[in-house]
């Protein structure tokens, strides 16, 4: 039996909310199928075959495989009369560059998903507003990439004046965005050297986030509040709150945040001057900097400090 626009809207729905959860993998087996129904129904919906591809474009893009992702989105761009459709192909094409440190081709590139997101036909209600929210999000940090704290500030600020000005029905997804966007925030404000009122932010973030069944959200925020705390050398607070994010990243297969808890549970223990220990976390570091030797690694930690200058949202 041919399957309907239903089929494809439900399947495509139900890889939104995967990927939402944090579940790539799934999401890009869910937007794949998705895409194989479009293409089913192309003679009846041919519309429906740009957004499928550009929606696995983008799920591909968040599961590292940008050279699967990329093929055709700069065609769909250029042919598509549907806003949402080029905002989500812009979007992917946004992180793909900024993942080859093209910096201001992927600015160029948010910039084009926030003017196609502003021209939505429901820009100014809940779904819509969240769009453009997501674009504020992606400039926010491409900003931060490039140490453009005052402008990822804002962007972010933006991202949080939408989700609060369009609430969404769905309170467990206006939860989830106002806490990501509340810990961008955050983590801003700490890198800008506003430490107490980003920890403050940082804390709303992570109360928030823990009514929700999204370990990847609460481990990312533990890992700001663990940096925060760190640069205010309030070292136990800040290894218990790097502990609980590394418990969740490993638990979870979180590999980014993973590599994140474990530098910084490295530094707490160097500073502590517990060498023993951190050169057990810092050669945990060796799995995502081979370069650097599982020997070497430690001592290079230990004579660098890079706490000032790293960036935990940088694209993974």
């Amino acid at each position: 039996m041919k399957p309907s626009l239903q089929d494809y809207t439900d399947c495509r729905d139900a890889a939104w909310a995967l990927l939402r959860r944090g579940d790539v993998e799934q999401a890009c087996v869910g937007f794949e199928a998705a895409r194989d129904i479009a293409l089913l129904l192309a003679d009846e919906e041919p519309e429906l075959v740009d957004g499928a591809e550009v929606n696995l474009a983008l799920a591909r893009v968040n599961a590292h495989e940008d050279e699967l992702a990329e093929p055709g989105l700069r065609e769909v761009l250029m042919r598509s009369n549907n806003p949402d459709v080029c905002r989500v192909a812009a979007q992917s094409l946004a992180k793909i560059l900024s993942h080859r440190n093209e910096h201001e081709k992927a600015r160029w590139f948010a910039r084009e998903a926030l003017r196609h997101a502003e021209n939505l036909e429901d820009a100014d209600q809940p779904e819509g507003a969240l769009k453009r929210q997501s674009c504020h999000t992606l400039l926010g940090l491409l900003a931060m990439n490039q140490s453009y704290l005052d402008e990822a500030l804002e962007e972010y600020r933006k991202a949080l004046a939408l989700i609060e000005a369009h609430p969404l029905q769905d309170a467990e997804r206006q939860d989830h965005f106002w806490a990501l966007s509340t810990d961008s925030i955050g983590y801003a404000l700490v890198m800008k050297g506003d430490l107490d009122e980003g920890l403050t932010h940082l804390r709303a973030a992570l109360e928030r986030a823990k009514t929700l069944d999204q370990g990847d959200l609460v481990a990312e925020i533990e890992t700001d509040i663990c940096f925060a705390l760190l640069r205010m050398d309030r070292l136990d607070e800040a290894e218990r709150h790097g502990l609980a994010a590394r418990a969740i990243a490993e638990e979870e297969g979180f590999d980014f945040l993973r590599r994140n808890s474990y530098y910084l549970l490295g530094e707490i223990y160097s500073r502590r001057g517990d060498d023993r220990a951190a050169d057990g976390y810092f050669r945990l570091l060796a799995e995502f900097f081979p370069e650097l030797g599982t020997e070497a690694i430690g001592d290079f930690f230990r004579v660098f400090d890079v706490s000032s200058m790293i960036n935990l949202k940088e694209f993974a």
